[in-house]
């Protein structure tokens, strides 16, 4: 033990102690973590320490980047761009956030608290691609109602299949 205390003492702040309590041999694995720990204690002492105003700077640009695609309301309040909204059913919410995002808008959906809708806000300046995305959005949605649905079709065979069944069975031989 005093060896290494005279050591540290010589090589001053290039070292690292490590202190293994508690094992009764040092295994590869104990080893292996001991060295990891050694390595991030010498990772934290090579960055500079900042000053508690130097820290709040950096939190603020952090704050102050100018996010994109889907956020919240707060964030993108923040971009002072002009805010606009729209109306969007709880149902389609998802269909709306992919084309949105395939179009590059900036957005916000907030839900309105008791309703089943949400309040969609986007950038002033993202009117035009917004109205873009939003038209293919309607028209997706125009397509999936003119379709019927697959429970109505299976519903119009089933008589179908079940007199070709009666009629294609050959008769029991008794």
């Amino acid at each position: 033990m005093q060896e290494i205390e005279e050591e540290i003492a010589r090589e001053g702040k290039n070292s690292v102690v490590v202190v293994i309590r508690g094992a009764a041999r040092l295994t590869p694995k104990a080893l292996k973590l001991a060295i990891k720990a050694a390595m991030g204690a010498l990772k934290l002492a090579a960055l500079p320490l900042k000053a508690p105003g130097a820290v709040k700077k950096e939190l603020d640009a952090y704050k102050n980047v100018e996010h994109h695609g889907k956020q919240t309301v707060k964030q993108l309040a923040r971009q002072n761009k002009g805010l606009q909204s729209i109306e969007v059913n709880d149902k389609n919410i998802g269909d709306f956030n992919r084309v949105a995002r395939k179009y590059g808008v900036d957005f916000a959906p907030y839900k309105v608290k008791g309703e089943r809708t949400y309040m969609v806000f986007f950038k002033g300046q993202d009117a035009d691609a917004l109205t873009a995305a939003f038209k293919e959005y309607t028209s997706k949605e125009a397509r999936k109602a003119s379709r019927p649905s697959l429970r109505q079709k299976l519903s119009q065979l089933k008589p179908r299949s079940t007199a070709h069944e009666r009629s294609s069975r050959p008769e029991p031989v008794r």
